[in-house]
């Protein structure tokens, strides 16, 4: 045999063996009691109902990974409608609407109740005699109420004292949250902080005098300093001292302050506090002009023939400044998921058509209702073009500045020292930090 083939049968041996020793350990590592664990996979987790937050929305998936085919819903779908289902086992929604809120918003929770069957008990009022209320009764304890809506001195009272939900926690679906949707693309509150009470529609602030046809002729009336004449020394009817953005806005426009001067201390103005007592002094004929209040309905008064009519008039510089309707959500509300429900609804496109057709269908509605949306994906055909401003044109808002509190406390300041002057109650003080 040559020495090749004899190294060649040598190696050939060699490696049976090691063969048959690798197999015999093998078989001594199976017969192990306690064996070492081999790796598995992770399995893939089950898809579920629960809801991925409205963010999730916006993360771009794994360019590496082929996405799986599913039939479950979006996942703010989802979101939404186990909303709904929380609310409904709530049941209830207790709103606070102020001012004209209380009246805009009547319809309104009546479509909301009727479409997702949960009972409403809306709470109205001033907000001057509302925020006492609700400070007093969460100083012992006692969160009644879920949702807020007010001018912004009720709101930031409110919201001074902890009161209020951030709002962007309360958005849900992306409709709501996507900045692009909304005028500017940008959210707007009415609150001091610019995070609690969020604006949502806005109305042009036009001048306008409200008069009794029998004692006034309509074409005579065409300025605010139509009032200021010796014939009408105590004969225009308030409801209140003036404290609100009304003042504010004329307190801050050229003339401004030379007219409210000359009306609170020339004698003019008799104070009626009680809406109805006001417009039926008016209707009458016992004042000549009137302005009562955000709860008053002139409309529905000249409508029944009586002898009212309310006309735009010149005033001061128009510098397109628009009041807006707002809400917030209260915190520690005995209904948390029907506030969330109520409020992004009411917001939303679907809430915004709702409110069109109410006003399609009742000429009264319209013209209290007839605000124009902030949102960029609605229309505002309900309202006249000279209520509108084009998505283009800039909006200066002034309750939701915010500076709005100071300047409405430094125009308080202003004025009371005229009022006390001349016998009329003095205004309160709206600054939030001064409530404690």
């Amino acid at each position: 045999m040559s020495l090749l083939k004899k190294d060649r049968g040598v190696r050939y041996v060699v490696i049976i063996g090691l063969a048959a020793i690798i197999v015999g350990l093998l078989a001594a590592c199976g017969s192990d009691p306690t064996p070492t664990p081999r790796p598995t996979a992770t399995p893939r987790p089950e898809a579920t109902s629960t809801p991925v937050p409205v963010e999730a929305e916006t993360s771009v998936p794994d360019a590496t990974t082929a996405p799986e085919p599913t039939s479950t819903p979006e996942p703010a779908r989802d979101f939404w409608a186990e909303l709904i289902e929380a609310a409904q086992a709530e049941g209830e929604l207790v709103p606070v609407t102020t001012g004209g809120s209380a009246k805009t918003m009547a319809p309104m929770l009546d479509i909301f109740s009727e479409k997702f069957g949960i009972s409403v008990s809306q709470q109205r009022g001033r907000g001057t005699d509302t925020v006492p209320k609700i400070v007093a009764e969460r100083a012992n304890g006692r969160f009644t109420v879920d949702t807020w809506q007010s001018g912004p001195g009720s709101a930031n009272q409110i919201a001074a004292i902890g009161g209020m939900n951030p709002f962007e926690e309360v958005l849900v679906i992306p409709e709501n949250r996507f900045k692009a949707s909304w005028r500017n693309q940008q959210y707007r509150f009415v609150d001091g902080e610019s995070m609690f009470m969020f604006a949502y529609a806005a109305s042009i602030d036009r001048d306008s005098l409200i008069f009794n046809t029998n004692l006034v002729d309509a074409d005579s009336v065409t300025s605010l300093q139509d009032q200021l004449k010796p014939e009408y020394v105590g004969r225009i009817a308030r409801e209140r001292v003036p404290q609100t953005d009304a003042l504010v806005r004329v307190f801050l426009q050229d003339g401004g302050k030379e007219y409210l001067e000359a009306l609170w201390s020339g004698g003019y103005i008799r104070l009626i506090e009680d809406v109805r007592q006001c417009e039926d002094a008016l209707a009458r004929g016992t004042v000549v002009f009137a302005s009562c209040g955000a709860q008053s309905d002139f409309g529905t008064l000249e409508e029944q023939g009586l002898p009212v009519q309310e006309k735009d008039v010149s005033g001061f510089p128009d510098w397109r400044v628009g009041s807006s309707e707002s809400v917030g959500m209260m915190q520690g509300g005995p209904n948390p998921n029907a506030a969330k429900l109520w409020i992004n609804w009411l917001i939303s496109p679907e809430g915004w058509e709702a409110r069109k057709q109410t006003l399609r269908d009742d000429e009264t509605l319209a013209r209290r209702l007839g605000a124009m949306s902030l949102r960029n994906d609605v229309t505002n055909e309900h309202i006249s073009d000279k209520n509108q401003i084009g998505p283009e044109e800039p909006l200066y808002i002034l309750i939701t500045d915010p500076t709005y509190t100071d300047r409405l406390q430094e125009a308080i300041e202003w004025i009371r020292p005229i009022l006390v002057a001349n016998d009329y109650p003095a205004p309160p003080d709206r600054d939030p930090n001064l409530l404690k």
